[in-house]
């Protein structure tokens, strides 16, 4: 199965992963990535793939083909991790952890934030009637009970460039290791027990 990335179509500021190169000493060519861009929080006309993005079965802005429901990222800016942990009141905050209930149950699952956890907290915002300092706290404090209650890790990436690298390799090692096997075992049992292959079966074994 090809690897091809999911990006949710809610997700404002996609990345491109046009900076991935090949994983080799030798070759530092951009690597091949396939973009599908859907809807990613209910059943389309086309397929029952479940949607990623809309509350209440929103599950992150990225998947990839295959491992939709199983596989998934939650992307965070700065901006936008201070809003939804902080959003108490215009009702960001329940709407994420519903979100996170949802992720706590795939096989694998992550909230990529494109800043560093120092960067986080120094630059917590006023927000309502609490001081920045009072709401660093509450940031500080969320993140630890969010990944001890759901179960789900977080990554600071620390830069977005980074970020971006972060989440194609964690769908890439994924894929590798539940997909891609798997094609490769399911044509290799064809070939023994002495049936047709198609020519992207036979890539697969190659």
């Amino acid at each position: 199965m090809e690897f091809t990335i999911i990006i949710d179509t809610a997700e404002q500021h996609p990345f491109s992963f046009s900076t991935i190169r090949n994983d080799s000493d030798k070759d530092y060519t951009r690597a091949a990535v396939s973009i599908d861009r859907r809807c990613l929080g209910r059943p389309t006309l086309n397929d029952d793939l479940v949607s990623l993005g809309r509350h209440p079965n929103s599950l992150g802005d990225y998947s990839l083909v295959g491992g939709v429901g199983r596989c998934a990222i939650e992307r965070k800016s700065m901006n936008d991790a201070h809003s939804t942990i902080l959003g108490f009141n215009d009702g960001h905050r329940a709407r994420f952890e519903s979100e996170l209930e949802n992720l706590s149950k795939l096989e694998s699952a992550i909230v990529l934030v494109e800043c560093s956890l120092d960067d986080l907290l120094v630059n917590a915002p006023e927000w309502g009637m609490k001081p920045a300092k009072v709401n660093a706290k509450i940031l500080f404090r969320s993140v630890l009970a969010y990944q001890q209650d759901y179960k789900v890790p977080w990554l600071f990436a620390g830069s977005r460039e980074l970020a971006e690298h972060s989440a194609y390799w964690f769908l890439h090692r994924w894929w590798e290791k539940n997909l891609e096997v798997s094609a490769r075992v399911s044509a290799r049992g064809k070939a023994a027990s002495g049936g047709k292959l198609t020519a992207r079966e036979l890539l697969e074994l190659v």
